[in-house]
């Protein structure tokens, strides 16, 4: 319950062997268990490349075995999929395990206002928790994978579990802070140069290159994000190249001067 009104606050091995042989006493059969469990595989959430900044982080056998009992994992859907839409009652939390996702709203006037593009690991669905719906609508930009997570189920394992608690609070902390981090004050050009650097270096948190990466957003959603036009996204986009920051070619983004690229975007002082 404690957990319940916190995030209410914050707004937000099956395992089949067949023997090939007839063990003849119990001394060897005990051996043989004790060298298969030894010799057991890791569990999915174990063998994830980013379980080290997910949910699961730092659970250990018995408590992951307890979320994986919940959980519906790695579920490949295609581009363009719908995982959940504004306004539908909420019942689940959403982990994106591959590819990326966006996340979107309708302002006033019925047009789509981007709010966020989530990368492996990240969790979806966290703004549905208060309000008993989903406050934004999350759609697959390539094909990708997610892990599904029942939230009431979620909550009866957290009471026996502290550290799922911790872990989903340091989530939501987390999602409050980087929601405080705006492109507001900031040129349209130093917009897109801060764009760039902080999704190359959520890249590099995953394991992945910082420098180049495949980078599944259209122009039209990143002018979105952004709040600019697409016209001066495309111009500034030329400008960042013509000065060998980054390259940017058929959805592949290099990252050529990352200092350089850090000036642009107002977080060094040129040197």
């Amino acid at each position: 319950m404690l957990l319940l009104h916190l995030l209410q606050y914050f707004g937000i091995i099956y395992f089949n062997f067949n023997s090939k042989y007839q063990l003849s006493n119990l001394i060897r059969s005990n051996l043989i268990l004790k060298d298969f469990q030894a010799r057991a595989p890791e569990s999915r959430c174990q063998l994830c490349a980013v379980n080290s900044i997910c949910l699961p982080s730092g659970l250990s056998k018995d408590e992951l075995c307890e979320l994986e009992n919940i959980m519906t994992t790695s579920k490949v859907v295609e581009k363009n999929t719908q995982l959940f839409n504004d306004g539908e009652k909420f019942h689940s939390l959403y982990i994106v395990h591959s590819g990326m996702f966006k996340n979107s709203s309708l302002d006033e006037n019925g047009k789509e206002r981007i709010l966020r593009f989530s990368l492996p690991g990240e969790i979806m669905g966290l703004d549905g928790i208060h309000a008993e719906s989903y406050q934004s609508t999350a759609i697959a930009l390539t094909t990708s994978s997610y892990c599904k997570i029942p939230f009431n189920q979620l909550l009866d394992v957290s009471e026996d579990f502290p550290i799922i608690q911790r872990n989903l609070l340091k989530i939501m902390s987390k999602e409050i802070y980087s929601n405080k981090k705006t492109y507001i004050d900031l040129g349209s050009t130093a917009k897109l140069a801060l764009f760039i650097f902080n999704i190359s270096q959520r890249f590099k948190k995953r394991g992945y290159s910082e420098k180049e990466f495949y980078l599944p957003i259209s122009q039209r959603d990143i002018a979105n994000y952004l709040g600019m036009a697409e016209e001066t996204l495309s111009r500034i986009f030329k400008k960042l190249q013509k000065l060998g920051a980054v390259n940017y070619k058929k959805h592949i983004l290099t990252v050529v001067n990352q200092q350089q690229l850090k000036e642009i975007a107002q977080l060094s002082s040129p040197k």
